[in-house]
């Protein structure tokens, strides 16, 4: 058993992103589209993948703002589990920052309240 983390590929991650995207996230996207937004947040040090059994779970782009905010951009679970994580990761990285979201068009403050179920 190996404990170094999975490697994925961006086929994989592309993948993952297609078969998983919602109504809001990635909608009308072509493969290029999506695979250029990943590979950009990914050299920018913005994008975060979970994974469960070398399968990927979730990924969020979380984009730092001038103002003390970490913008969520683009967030995809497929598990409470991973979701749990992804915020977990974003704390942990940014621990100072504020998460905020978009939400039908309106930028939102992640409800710390909420994310307790989700865990800690």
């Amino acid at each position: 058993m190996s404990l170094t983390p999975p490697q994925f590929s961006l086929g994989k991650l592309v993948t993952f992103c297609i078969i998983n995207k919602g109504p809001r996230l990635f909608c009308n996207w072509e493969p290029w589209k999506i695979a250029y937004t990943l590979t950009e947040a990914y050299r920018l040090g913005q994008l975060h993948v979970t994974h469960l059994e070398n399968r990927i779970t979730g990924m969020v782009i979380a984009v730092p703002k001038d103002n003390n905010e970490l913008s969520i951009d683009h967030i995809l679970c497929t598990t409470r589990e991973s979701l749990r994580l992804l915020i977990a990761k974003c704390k942990l990285w940014y621990p100072d920052r504020v998460l905020i979201y978009r939400h039908r068009g309106v930028h939102r403050k992640l409800n710390q309240g909420r994310l307790s179920i989700y865990g800690k």
